[in-house]
């Protein structure tokens, strides 16, 4: 856009098949703290949001007790950060890029595993 950049890595919508493996992946124990660990790592590299839920209430059949239940919230999940538009124009823009997709790795990697069918 002419007033920001973002960089972001993620899925943004799920397809049903998706959504029904996200949500049954948040709410098990191992795969659900796997999330909140990659997340963290995330978070804790660097500038990066984790989208904003987009759902009111936790999918029917689910637990909205739920300790993970405010990720049950989310169509989609992404992570990223807003910019400034200059950083676009410089040199290095590519390798800047870059180095923001590799601290977000962790949240992909954990997508790739637990919702999607492993392909990029």
């Amino acid at each position: 856009a002419p007033d920001a950049v973002m960089i972001g890595a993620g899925m943004h919508r799920f397809e049903k098949a998706h959504a029904t493996a996200f949500r049954d992946a948040v709410v098990d124990d191992k795969a659900g703290k796997a999330l909140e660990k990659a997340l963290r790592q995330v978070t804790e590299a660097g500038p990066y949001k984790v989208g904003e839920p987009t759902r009111k209430t936790v999918p029917r059949g689910y637990d909205k007790e739920h300790p993970r239940a405010g990720l049950l919230l989310h169509d989609g999940l992404t992570v990223g950060l807003d910019a400034k538009p200059a950083l676009a124009r410089k040199a290095d823009f590519v390798e800047i890029c870059a180095g923001h997709y590799e601290a977000m790795t962790p949240m992909v990697r954990w997508l790739l595993k637990h919702v999607s069918d492993g392909t990029p």
